[in-house]
């Protein structure tokens, strides 16, 4: 995706499992929103293509946008709606709107069906803005950045809300964030993007299940780093190196009894400022 010389996506291919939470986890300027803005339909990408439902296109038709549910970093209704009448203007956008559902949602955060839109907190109305999205049942919902500006209250209840839906329709999800202990918390598959380019993806459990934390010589490490599929490693005072690497129940007990392991659990985060400083 280019604006003007400035390429702000770069041969971007991310795979969104059906039925999953997938984790697009980035830096602020990284090419999220710029991402998603091509996925919504909001901007065309100047080449490539999305694949949606079966169908390869260019740029997302209105058709396919009613299977699409949209959480923006900033919300926007029209400030005379109350939440009730945003329910009642959207269901008329998606075919498959639950009304119930959204009766329920908006009681379960606390949200009066008559209250205004323009009466709203900032953290409410990204709450009534996901309570929307997830009624519309979509086949794919997309959030960017949804716990942006929110308290610790706010904040806790939409990611609940973002794990629960999960099991309220069919469908995937994209959840945008630069924090990654968001992405832990939710996230069954993980993507992450520097620079408009995608450096890494995968699922998140075993992601995590399969970096080992070790103490090693640096010949050692010298020795096997065109083997392993190391995430970083450091100096440490006693002159040894502490390596955070991936690697499966084989490739580890290969080498277990010829490392020092440490009692410690590698973090997502190993994983990000790895991709980026390379």
């Amino acid at each position: 995706m280019h604006y003007g010389s400035f390429e702000a996506v770069k041969d971007l291919n991310i795979n969104i499992p059906h039925g999953g939470i997938y984790g697009f986890l980035g830096e602020n300027g990284a090419g999220k929103t710029t991402t998603i803005r091509m996925l919504t339909g909001i901007i065309k990408p100047t080449s490539g293509s999305i694949e949606m439902r079966g169908k390869r296109f260019s740029k997302v038709s209105l058709a396919d946008k009613k299977s699409i549910g949209y959480v923006a970093q900033e919300q926007h209704f029209y400030p005379w709606m109350t939440c009730r009448d945003l329910g009642k203007f959207v269901s008329r956008l998606y075919p498959n709107w639950n009304q119930q559902q959204f009766s329920e949602l908006l009681d379960r955060l606390n949200l009066a069906p008559k209250r205004k839109s323009s009466d709203l907190s900032g953290g409410m109305k990204t709450k009534l803005a996901l309570a929307l999205a997830i009624a519309s049942q979509p086949e794919l919902l997309i959030l960017d950045e949804p716990t942006t500006g929110l308290d610790l209250i706010s904040r806790r209840e939409v990611m609940q809300l973002i794990i629960d839906q999960k099991e309220m329709r069919q469908g995937s999800t994209l959840f945008s964030t630069h924090l990654i202990e968001e992405v832990e918390q939710c996230a069954t598959d993980i993507g992450v993007i520097h620079r408009g380019k995608l450096l890494f993806e995968g699922k998140l459990d075993p992601i995590v299940e399969q970096m080992q934390v070790f103490k090693a010589s640096k010949q050692w490490l010298e020795d096997h780093s065109s083997t392993l599929s190391v995430i970083s490693s450091e100096a440490t005072a006693s002159g040894q190196m502490k390596i955070i690497a991936m690697l499966d129940d084989h490739q580890w007990q290969s080498i277990s009894h010829e490392v020092e392991p440490l009692n410690e659990r590698g973090h997502l985060e190993s994983i990000l400022i790895a991709c980026i400083e390379r």
